[in-house]
């Protein structure tokens, strides 16, 4: 599969992930209203829902993820499941010039998050997700793209085959 195919698979497949809402793309644990001590989020998580706010799922035109891909760690599983194809698009059509967006989707599915986070973020995507998913990182590797290592190709595909059959 080239890239395009593999977005256009990516856009079909994630079409029914709904925009989770604002309120809805972060629950920082430093705020009260998920178990904090603060009245309202911390600075970090403020600016990923200023950032992440509004952002198309398709279409995008430019980066607009730059300096805030580190948010992905911090989005809401349903915002995970939204933004997933919008990070995957912008590192096909090249709009990912630094790497960074795709260097944080390598480190998310390398299993370096915690059990926690992976059961929750790529346990809650579908079979046809996850096959999108691993099209990228199929892709991503055989073009040298990032991947440089084979062992972190390896241990992705594992991530994915572990979490096959978990959600519908």
């Amino acid at each position: 599969m080239n890239a395009g195919e593999i977005f256009s698979k990516c856009k079909i497949t994630f079409t029914e992930r709904q925009y989770p809402g604002d309120e809805n793309i972060v629950h920082c644990t430093y705020d009260k209203k998920y178990g904090g001590e603060f009245d309202g989020p911390c600075r970090e998580c403020t600016e990923v829902v200023e950032v992440f706010t509004g952002k198309p799922k398709f279409g995008n035109k430019h980066n607009w993820m730059l300096g805030s891909e580190f948010g992905l760690a911090s989005i809401t599983p349903q915002a995970f499941f939204y933004y997933l194809p919008s990070a995957i698009e912008m590192v096909l059509h090249g709009l990912d010039r630094t790497g960074s967006v795709a260097e944080t989707l390598e480190f998310r599915f390398r299993g370096l998050d915690s059990e926690e986070w992976q059961n929750s973020h790529i346990g809650g995507l579908t079979d046809s997700e996850l096959d999108c998913v691993k099209a990228y990182f199929d892709y991503q590797f055989q073009n040298g793209e990032f991947l440089h290592v084979e062992d972190d190709y390896e241990t992705i595909l594992k991530t994915i085959a572990k979490y096959r059959g978990g959600a519908s």
